[in-house]
């Protein structure tokens, strides 16, 4: 087999940035429906016999963002597509210099079932950020009215978690758009044929240490590392460099569709 370096595996950034922006845009949201809560708070309001119906209107903030999670639950779909689309796009590029041909599968039956369980995964998690939250600020609000704390260090408390689903909503995006490419592209090498990969990172200051110890070793996908395989620890950001075998090995029913 040839020993030419092949081409390396790009990754979606515009993909991830755009999925980072719609989540960032729901975070805002859940932060402008706690900012809205936070006015119509009055001290006359801490009273420990109503505490449920305090916590009732606090917690209405699930009420204003439901609309918003089925909105952007209802786009994950069209990410996958978009992120797919990209990753069968490196992957042929990957095989072209490989091969000097276009060994690309035709149609890809299992595609489907990959995007179910992605948009699965990505909606519960999305549903979270929400629902995490508000549990801290429910926690927040039920023990300032058993401990009788006033109601601007109530606010003080609850402005100083406000970020939160900034934060979480960011990293689920560039974590769940790093996982699907590197599952696609697991998926679209073992089908294939290909056994082996090696590991290939970004080598700067953001990188794990024992992930840049990798650089270059040689993996089976039927043996990962102790922490999985490129992109499976949270927020990985190395790849997997086929190690493509002869072509006469090649799985010629990928090749033509039929799996």
């Amino acid at each position: 087999m040839q020993t030419k370096r092949l081409k390396a595996w790009l990754y979606p950034i515009a993909i991830e940035r755009e999925y980072v922006k719609l989540l960032d845009s729901y975070a805002k949201e859940i932060q402008a429906a706690t900012y809205d809560a936070l006015k119509q708070l009055r001290q006359d309001d801490f009273r420990q016999d109503d505490l449920k119906g305090m916590l009732s209107a606090v917690m209405g903030i699930t009420q204003k963002l439901k609309r918003a999670t089925d909105k952007l639950i209802g786009k994950l779909s069209g990410l996958f597509a978009k992120i797919s689309a990209f990753n069968r796009n490196q992957f042929a590029q990957v095989i072209k210099s490989a091969y000097d041909s276009d060994l690309i599968q035709k149609r890809e039956p299992w595609i489907d079932d990959a995007k179910a369980e992605w948009s699965m995964i990505n909606a519960e998690l999305i549903k979270d950020v929400g629902i995490d939250f508000q549990r801290k600020v429910a926690g927040l609000v039920s023990a300032a009215i058993t401990n009788g704390t006033s109601m601007e260090v109530l606010k003080a408390q609850i402005l100083e978690i406000i970020d939160m689903p900034v934060k979480r909503a960011e990293l689920i995006a560039v974590d769940q758009t790093q996982k699907l490419n590197g599952q696609l592209m697991r998926e679209r090498q073992e089908r294939l044929g290909v056994k082996q990969y090696k590991w290939r990172g970004r080598l700067d200051a953001r990188e794990r240490p024992e992930h840049v110890a990798r650089e270059g070793k040689i993996y089976s996908w039927g043996k990962p590392p102790y922490d999985g395989h490129p992109s499976v620890p949270i927020r990985c950001r190395c790849w997997a460099e086929m190690i493509p075998p002869p072509i006469e090995d090649l799985d010629l029913d990928f090749i033509r569709g039929n799996k």
